[in-house]
């Protein structure tokens, strides 16, 4: 045993009681409800016929991002990131979360940096103008994207987001 602590949960993955929104997919026979693409049920394993009827459903989490920290975020509804996220209108209405941080050396974050935002089964960053920019590095990429002010791209599972020099990895919840 290393003698490390475990790593620290920030947020739960999904929210209990929270108003996540309907969302089309497929169920098991069981009733589980599932990402329309999957072909076994991510809960019970059971297979889901091709062609199985869809319906709607909360959405669950899309995933997670997973910091540089060993933070864990759960992403049923999309975050802000940045060093008082906390103060912005859409952490205070409870339609987004915070993600507080502080930036890496020799960087700068912005008090709201960056956002995810979800929508159906897909998370996207989007950079909010914060000075140093938000970057993004797809999986099996070697090199950083600068992203535009307020342009958004859909994270991949594996996807690495940095934003003040610290870096967050997507983790998609459903293989596609």
């Amino acid at each position: 045993m290393s003698g490390k602590p475990p790593l620290r949960l920030a947020s739960n993955a999904v929210i209990p009681g929270s108003d996540r929104p309907e969302v089309p997919g497929v169920r098991c026979e069981k009733g589980h409800f599932n990402h329309p693409k999957v072909t076994n049920c991510l809960r019970c394993g059971r297979p889901i016929p091709f062609g199985a009827p869809p319906s709607n459903g909360p959405r669950p989490s899309v995933g997670t991002l997973l910091a540089d920290d060993g933070s864990v975020w759960g992403l049923a509804r999309g975050c802000l990131i940045g060093t008082e996220p906390a103060t912005a209108a859409e952490v205070q209405s409870g339609a987004a979360q915070a993600i507080s941080m502080r930036s890496g050396a020799n960087h700068s974050m912005g008090p709201v940096h960056a956002e995810v935002q979800i929508r159906g089964w897909s998370a996207f960053v989007v950079d909010r103008g914060a000075e140093g920019g938000t970057w993004l590095q797809g999986p099996g990429s070697q090199g950083w994207d600068k992203l535009g002010r307020n342009e958004q791209r859909e994270l991949a599972n594996g996807s690495h987001v940095s934003c003040g020099g610290r870096v967050l990895t997507y983790l998609s919840a459903w293989p596609t």
